[in-house]
């Protein structure tokens, strides 16, 4: 295979059907992009910011949107164009489409920093108004796309999800996407997402105002590395069938062939599609050809073209039931599955279907089981449970959102590996090697200088205040090859299942925890949470790298010893401690862990920055845990055996 191609793969579940009676198969469509041809170019970008500025954006939401927007603005440059819209209840074209010069620069900058909250919100205003002006500059071998930010409901205007995307859909089809940011916990995510479904580009639930500069900056990179555009999917189907298609995609039918546009994609993503095709009996008992082929323009505009075809046999029913299944791919589209039906199922429990939304989604949970990670399915089961009564709009968008990462589900971007507490430490099976998982470590130590991880590429340092993988493994009883420390992992949304032995990553922010969701910070880049512990508030880091959790000596004063434990710690060696029970309360579960005192040098200089201890790798034996480290946010459930 040619890096520089694009290439479509095909699977299906199983690949005979059935000559007696009627058939479903489960067709799984890999599409790649073609890798960059020089990383150091890219293709103009011709961009609309239309920024909600209604009364409800005062305060940190609309400082955040100005941020990310100022941002967006450093990032062009002179072969770029830009325009920004904003918009209440009345929208202002702020700056026409025109290309990024410094003097222009500096001009849309002063009149950003100028933008006020006003009225109510006219979102289609803002929108359209955006999308004209990104039509009247696109050139060839642009990029178009319009980014909508808006934290209220389209109030104004066109509010109909139904005509809002129908009108996306048209303007992508003329070349112009969208993608859409909802803030908060008062916008129609349904219609969010509708609206980059139809518009061919991303929706972002943004929970956090601190969190809109982060996303746009992601959006913006996904933007700036684009191969392959106006990339259609066609599927020629069998006579006589009949389909549904998962992702929330468009899908346009014609007399041959079921067509799927998918838009844009950046160099070397890979994006999975899912297609249930339902075939009647087969009495001539002929082989049945379901072909794929893509279609999209290069970065030069270049035609892009590939192919793939499965081909199935007809057979008896007793030979049915003795076909080889393709289980992988039925384990993937169980998660698509169940995210599609969730989807639709919160859409009940918005209208007060309760009952029927919640029993929905627990019929889809029993028929998957067989081929649902455990995780998975108890993510879905609490959801099930939640939705038997009105779930809070946090619940409701955070479940969505989560809904929308899994239906639109990209091969590589998230991994799951078998993971160990051995020795007091996290230890993660990757192929044949065992790395350390250390949150309490600035660096990542190995014995190559290069690390590949999840697709990137990462530098190793051999030491870190003097430890090395022979002294980790030594401690740890087995032959330890990495130890991965925050400058890998905070790239990353980390989920740690202990009861399941798992460990998952995710490029794409996903993470496999419905639980307590908490603000992380971090102190020189290692995270910490704040929790009470003995009834009272404390700040304490999250290592993963420590056999023993830590508290401020002041807090257990007067305590009674249970213990004494030994422990080693970077820079300051080995040491003895006592060790105290406390009550610790985490997502609404109290569980008491066993605390020791740290060295008083090392206790010193964690106070100074307001530290009053550590968790270590306890938690994991009581709790799931999911660091989403780009959004600085944990999330905390009770693990399923407990």
């Amino acid at each position: 295979m040619n890096a520089r191609e694009i290439v479509v793969g095909l699977q299906t579940d199983i690949e005979v059907i059935s000559k007696d009676e009627s058939t479903s198969r489960i067709v799984e469509i890999e599409i790649q992009a073609p890798v960059a041809k020089d990383e150091k170019e890219r293709q103009p970008l011709n961009l609309a910011l239309v920024l909600d500025r209604s009364g409800s954006m005062q305060g940190n939401k609309l400082r955040f949107a100005k941020q990310a927007a100022l941002h967006v603005v450093d990032l062009l440059d002179e072969k770029d164009h830009l325009a920004v819209v904003v918009y209440d209840d009345s929208v202002d074209i702020l700056s026409e489409s025109g290309l990024v010069t410094a003097q222009n620069r500096r001009r849309i900058k002063q009149l950003l920093q100028q933008v006020e909250c006003g009225g109510c919100t006219c979102l289609s205003g803002g929108w359209l108004n955006g999308c004209q002006q990104i039509a009247a500059t696109a050139q060839n071998n642009s990029i178009n796309r319009t980014l909508l930010l808006s934290d209220g409901l389209a109030n104004a205007g066109i509010t109909d999800v139904e005509e809002l995307s129908h009108h996306a859909r048209e303007l992508a089809s003329m070349g112009v996407s969208t993608s859409t940011f909802g803030v908060g916990n008062d916008f129609n995510e349904h219609l969010m997402e509708a609206m980059a479904n139809m518009g061919q580009g991303n929706f972002y639930f943004i929970e956090s105002p601190q969190d809109i500069p982060n996303i746009f900056a992601s959006e913006f990179k996904e933007l700036s590395a684009i191969t392959a555009r106006d990339i259609e999917l066609k599927l020629e189907l069998p006579n006589e069938t009949t389909h549904e298609l998962f992702g929330g995609y468009e899908e346009k039918q014609n007399t041959e062939n079921l067509v799927i546009p998918i838009g844009s994609m950046y160099s070397g993503k890979s994006q999975m599609i899912y297609v249930r095709v339902n075939f009647p009996a087969q009495q001539e008992a002929k082989d049945l050809v379901l072909k794929a082929a893509i279609y999209a323009r290069g970065e030069s505009g270049e035609l892009l073209e590939a192919t793939n075809q499965v081909t199935y046999s007809c057979v008896s029913k007793a030979e049915l039931e003795k076909a080889a299944k393709n289980i992988p791919l039925l384990e993937r589209f169980a998660t698509v599955e169940l995210a599609e039906v969730s989807t639709r199922a919160l859409k009940m429990e918005r209208e007060g279907r309760n009952a029927e939304a919640s029993n929905m989604l627990s019929n889809t949970l029993m028929a998957s089981a067989p081929y649902t990670d455990p995780h998975i399915h108890e993510v879905y089961r609490s959801q099930a449970d939640r939705m038997k009564y009105p779930m809070s709009e946090e619940d409701r968008k955070g479940s969505h959102y989560e809904n929308y990462r899994r239906r639109r589900m990209q091969h590589r971007d998230e991994e799951e590996f078998r993971m160990d507490i051995i020795s007091g430490h996290l230890v993660m099976h990757m192929d044949r090697f065992l790395d350390v998982l250390d949150t309490g470590s600035p660096f990542s130590i190995g014995n190559i200088h290069k690390f590949l991880f999840m697709g990137d590429m990462f530098r190793l340092h051999e030491e870190y205040l003097g430890v090395d993988t022979h002294m980790i493994s030594q401690q740890v009883g087995e032959q330890i090859d990495a130890m991965l420390g925050m400058d890998i992992l905070q790239n990353y949304s980390v989920t740690i299942c202990n009861a399941g032995r798992r460990v998952y990553f995710s490029k794409n922010g996903s993470f496999l925890v419905n639980g307590e969701r908490m603000e992380m910070d971090d102190v020189k880049g290692i995270p910490f949470i704040q929790v009470p512990v003995n009834g009272e508030a404390q700040k304490l880091f999250l290592d993963t790298g420590s056999p023993l959790n830590y508290l401020n000596s002041r807090v257990t004063q007067g305590l009674q010893q249970l213990d004494t434990a030994r422990d080693t710690y970077p820079g300051i060696g080995e040491f003895t401690t006592p060790i105290y029970e406390l009550p610790v309360t985490i997502a609404g579960v109290t569980v008491p862990f066993r605390f020791g005192n740290l060295p008083q040098t090392l206790e010193s200089s964690l106070m100074v920055s307001g530290i009053q201890g550590i968790l270590g790798i306890e938690i994991y034996r009581h709790f799931d845990v999911a660091f989403a480290f780009p959004e600085h946010r944990i999330l905390i459930a009770p693990a399923n055996s407990h």
